[in-house]
């Protein structure tokens, strides 16, 4: 009987050890797992919190960026605009500066009131005297005895050309004019122009001033019935 008394004391101890390493194993499995859980959400959290700012830096990025690309985009139109304002403006002066409709006109007045033109040949005037400021043409003869004077006035007319027998040489060339002489009244001597047209004055190759008269010797080919002379001053 003693023997069946101690095996019950000795089965309920073990039975206490047994219970309480388990409840001891549970406790530690639990700490386990609620450390790793809190391991888990701190990794986590960590995680998230790194790409929300790697987020954010790329929307900067992206941002600036464009920013950037938008902010040269209006430099470059700015430039351009400024560049083709620039360039109207030196094609508008660019025109204005080669627009002249009368380049071969001559300002009397840079040749003094008073011009004497000289031919070279048979049957002509031996001068042609421009007075300006009198608006008077006289021709003037080798002996005097046929001198012939003309109220005359200068207008600018369109670019014409014109050809004449050269002062030297009495080659045949065309020139370009601008101001004409018109033959008004006779004013003394005897008609020697007629209907002969008008003449015309241009600066010659050498600078100085022509005017070209007509034909007052005639005697040339039917082809050369148009071609002028040239008197020098």
């Amino acid at each position: 009987m003693k023997k069946a008394v101690i095996a019950v004391p000795m089965l309920g101890l073990l039975s206490m050890l047994l219970l309480t390493g388990c409840s001891k194993n549970e406790h530690e499995a639990s700490s386990v797992n609620n450390s790793t859980e809190k391991q888990v959400q701190k990794s986590t959290s960590s995680s998230s919190s790194e790409s929300e700012k790697e987020s954010r830096s790329e929307v900067a990025k992206q941002t600036s960026g464009s920013s950037a690309y938008q902010g040269s985009q209006e430099d470059q139109a700015s430039t351009n605009e400024s560049e083709s304002a620039t360039s109207d403006t030196s094609s508008e002066n660019e025109n204005t500066e080669q627009v002249n409709p009368t380049p071969y006109a001559v300002d009397l007045t840079d040749w003094g009131t008073v011009m004497d033109f000289h031919l070279s040949g048979v049957n002509v005037p031996e001068v042609i005297t421009l007075d300006a400021a009198n608006n008077t043409l006289t021709l003037t003869s080798k002996d005097g005895a046929n001198d012939v004077a003309y109220s005359v006035s200068s207008t600018t007319i369109p670019t014409q050309a014109v050809r004449v027998f050269s002062h030297v040489g009495n080659a045949v060339r065309t020139v370009k004019v601008n101001t004409q002489v018109v033959i008004n009244n006779q004013l003394s001597g005897s008609p020697r122009l007629g209907n002969s047209g008008p003449m015309y004055l241009f600066v010659n190759n050498n600078g100085g001033l022509s005017l070209i008269t007509p034909n007052f010797a005639g005697n040339v080919e039917p082809d050369q019935s148009d071609v002028m002379l040239e008197a020098v001053l």
